[in-house]
């Protein structure tokens, strides 16, 4: 825990002063979200569901809110109750707990799905809910297996991408997101926590505290 040290320039990102440190801290879970977002053409336009309100789900929202989206959605589940709040406070348009609460009379399809959650269900969920030409973009991890009928792909003419880690280049674009008020990346932050209390911060990040805990020096 050092107060200096010598790195590669190379391994150097410099950070805009209008970046806080506690953004800045959060910025490599940002540039996950934000490489994810990205595997959307004309994401700042597209009707969006994102899927899961975990860290990287919810910087997925507030990516698409910052770029001005105004039709983006997120599902979560009972236990996610605090975390679709914080949702509505970045500026989600509607929040779910269940696929049933989406299907209603008037719904017409989303263009794009993001799947934050990896759970093995979403794709089969996602033909249900995607326009035609719709997108789903998988960045939860899971190892178990999925089936989805081929009909179905076909016929809705789906499109379903990966998206894992970051670039040089996302990560640079990203803190240059930060550094505008219209990103509500702060609000993602739901506790600092001072370095004599971490024990105290890594157990309130495992208790899915809605945002992320950010440990301060």
């Amino acid at each position: 825990m050092a107060q200096l040290m010598v790195v590669d320039i190379k391994n150097i990102i410099p950070i805009d002063e209008n970046v806080s440190d506690s953004v800045a801290a959060i910025s490599e879970a940002l540039a996950v979200s934000y490489t994810a977002v990205k595997k959307v053409e004309h994401f700042h336009s597209k009707r969006v569901l994102v899927v899961g309100p975990g860290p990287i789900g919810l910087g997925v929202g507030a990516v698409l809110i910052g770029s001005g989206n105004e039709q983006v959605d997120m599902l979560g589940t009972t236990v996610d109750e605090n975390r679709l709040k914080l949702a509505k406070s970045i500026g989600i348009k509607m929040t779910y707990m269940s696929e049933e609460e989406i299907l209603t009379k008037d719904f017409n399809g989303y263009d794009a799905i993001i799947d934050c959650s990896g759970h093995p269900s979403v794709p089969q969920m996602a033909m249900r809910l995607l326009k035609r030409g719709g997108q789903l973009v998988l960045v939860g991890i899971n190892s178990a297996s999925f089936s989805i009928p081929m009909d179905q792909i076909v016929r809705g003419e789906i499109s379903i991408n990966g998206s894992y880690g970051i670039t040089r280049g996302n990560y640079e674009e990203v803190l240059k997101l930060a550094a505008i008020p219209t990103y509500p990346f702060d609000k993602l932050i739901a506790e600092k926590v001072p370095f004599s209390q971490c024990t105290k911060g890594f157990e309130k990040a495992l208790n899915k505290v809605s945002g992320k805990v950010v440990i301060t020096m």
